[in-house]
């Protein structure tokens, strides 16, 4: 009897838990929808289209922590 209650409380525990993952999964739905929503109603594309230059290169192609050739 021991063996089938300890099954019975596992089954519990894993049914619980589907139930946790669903509603975090029904959540994630949800915000990603509003979120391309959002982002359809933009005129602007979302950040990760916008191409910028890595941080440590300037304007002119030099390191950030490179001098200039006419600084001294």
């Amino acid at each position: 009897m021991k063996l089938i209650e300890d099954m019975q409380e596992e089954i519990r525990k894993l049914k619980a838990m589907i139930v946790k993952h669903e509603k975090r999964i029904r959540t994630l739905e949800s915000d990603t929808s509003a979120e391309k929503k959002r982002v359809d109603h933009a005129d602007v594309p979302p950040p990760a289209l916008v191409s910028e230059p890595p941080p440590s290169i300037s304007i002119n192609n030099t390191r950030s922590d490179e001098m200039a050739p006419d600084e001294v």
